[in-house]
């Protein structure tokens, strides 16, 4: 594992954070501090002291009108990264990554692909009202996202790198010579946006399996604003049925042997300022 100086990286990711708060204000685009991100901002008005990464998410609607405007919006610092702008990416979500940086994964940092620190931007997707399509659709989006994934080239992670695990994966590699990276990232586009133009009730973060996640549309247009480090940003006004729904109780510190952080070890790489 990489040595991280923590403090630095999280200062890298606020300075991501305020460009893409800055980009949402001028076009009116909805976004929400999710998972961690939100416990730190109610609990710490900030990051959890030990985390290491900011996540957020965005109304599909708004997603795509980032992804679409992000190339002339965005500073020259940055750079929007998701299945369209950087194909071997292997995310079904988005990334602002900042630029002169490196902070590269053990599974993916051999990847022609943009490795600059990031922000995660997960889009909120509607689901089936029906509980069996539900899951079956859920199990769709994760064959696909696995598929791709493989076809991209990632390694299998350390957590998972099991004898079963490299053998499935070794199959899957075989198969996918005779798939293309634009079929599945076709594939993943229709799956991905099935029912959003429905009257479906609920929205689901594809990036988080859980079905913990599963949340009625109308929370996405009631939104708080609530301190972040020295900004202000947006979280549910029902933050509490969100994070206790996932989290149970969020307010109570871990202890300090769980008080770890997510990616970091998983890291090969970390730098600033690259020449």
């Amino acid at each position: 594992m990489v040595q991280v100086e923590l403090k630095k990286l999280q200062a890298i990711e606020f300075d991501i954070f305020k460009e893409f708060k800055r980009v949402c204000e001028k076009n009116n685009l909805t976004y929400v501090l999710n998972s961690g991100t939100c416990i730190g901002a109610i609990r710490h008005a900030g990051f959890i002291p030990w985390d290491d990464d900011i996540d957020v998410a965005m109304p599909r609607k708004d997603y795509e009108k980032l992804v679409e405007i992000a190339d002339k919006e965005l500073s020259d610092q940055y750079f929007f990264q998701n299945y369209h702008s950087d194909k071997k990416c292997g995310l079904v979500f988005g990334k602002i990554r900042k630029n002169n940086t490196i902070m590269s994964e053990n599974y993916s940092y051999h990847i022609d692909m943009h490795q600059g620190v990031w922000i995660d931007i997960f889009p909120y997707d509607k689901i089936s009202d029906d509980l069996n399509q539900r899951e079956k659709d859920k199990k769709m989006i994760y064959l696909l996202k696995n598929l791709y994934i493989i076809k991209c080239g990632y390694k299998v992670p350390e957590d998972k790198n099991t004898f079963i695990n490299r053998i499935i994966y070794a199959f899957a590699k075989f198969l996918l010579i005779f798939v293309s990276i634009d079929f599945l990232i076709q594939k993943l586009d229709k799956e991905l946006n099935k029912y959003n133009n429905t009257d479906a009730k609920e929205v689901y973060l594809y990036g988080c399996l859980s079905p913990k996640n599963n949340l009625p549309c109308e929370m996405l247009n009631d939104l708080i604003e609530v301190d972040f480090e020295t900004e202000k940003a947006t979280v549910f006004k029902e933050y509490d049925y969100y994070l206790s729904r996932v989290y149970g109780d969020y307010m109570k510190l871990p202890p300090v042997e769980q008080r770890g952080n997510g990616s970091v070890h998983f890291l090969h790489e970390f730098k600033e300022c690259i020449d």
